[in-house]
């Protein structure tokens, strides 16, 4: 997966449907500290970013999620090629089609084709409205990557093409409490590994529940109500085990409104 700046990191930590279920209350906006850019993966292997816009906004049509405003572009700095800037003049157009989804990402600004973007990125869903597949456009992969999603128990294995595991998702309680990786050498050796855990769920419903489409709300697609906590740990692998080598662990809070709907923007 792609590696973020520490920086960014601490700044963006927190936020993170099929065709008939569309949000039962729908956001109009989220404010960008309940966003979770962190191993989005629409966005590639590009490092990110700085951040120009205060939230999203989202437009529905027929009740479905159609827009969402505010996205990445890259903004190369220095010698950094890759750096991606987080603006209002971005934004992703929804398509949908039976149990897929079409994310095609678009920018108003007129020197936007400068960095030509490759579209769509594919959501893939069974009739229950889990997401079962992914495809992700690049420049050198204009037909896309295909990432599969497959439900054992309380655990999703996200598998690539090959058949390798990319990531685990753990599931308790209708919640996604923790997400794994692995990292190995040419070799294919192990040599590291990630974690990151979700904390601090609430009773109230998750209104981006199933919404994996959604910029920056991945994470929480999954889990059945809201998180307050990431802890994100990074460990080094050897033949003794595992060693701890950076732990951060962030929160956030928010109240609900009326409706008992997180204030995570408008409604």
């Amino acid at each position: 997966m792609k590696k973020i700046s520490t920086v960014a990191l601490l700044l963006l930590l927190f936020g993170a449907c099929n065709k008939d279920n569309p949000m039962e209350s729908k956001l109009k906006n989220c404010k960008i500290e309940y966003l979770y850019f962190n191993d989005d993966i629409t966005l590639a292997d590009s490092e990110l970013f700085g951040i120009s816009a205060e939230q999203s906004n989202y437009s529905y049509s027929s009740g479905r999620l159609t827009r969402v405003d505010g996205g990445f572009l890259m903004f190369p700095s220095g010698n950094d090629l890759t750096n991606m800037v987080f603006i209002a003049e971005v934004y992703d157009s929804l398509v949908y089609n039976d149990n897929v989804v079409s994310l095609f990402k678009k920018c108003s600004l007129a020197d936007c084709n400068i960095y030509p973007v490759v579209n769509p990125a594919v959501f893939h869903f069974d009739e229950a409205g889990n997401l079962v597949k992914i495809n992700r456009k690049t420049s050198f992969r204009p037909n896309g990557i295909n990432f599969f999603y497959t439900y054992e128990g309380n655990q999703i294995l996200e598998t690539n093409e090959l058949g390798t595991s990319e990531r685990i998702f753990y599931i308790e309680g209708g919640n996604l409490v923790k997400v794994t990786s692995e990292d190995k050498n040419n070799s294919g050796v192990l040599v590291g590994a990630t974690e990151t855990i979700f904390s601090g769920f609430d009773k109230h419903r998750n209104p981006f529940k199933k919404l994996f489409y959604v910029r920056g709300a991945f994470y929480r697609a999954f889990s059945e109500n809201n998180f307050n906590t990431i802890t994100h740990k990074v460990f080094s692998v050897n033949e003794q085990g595992r060693t701890l080598l950076s732990e951060k662990s962030f929160s956030i809070s928010f109240g609900y409104n009326a409706q008992g709907w997180p204030k995570f923007g408008d409604y």
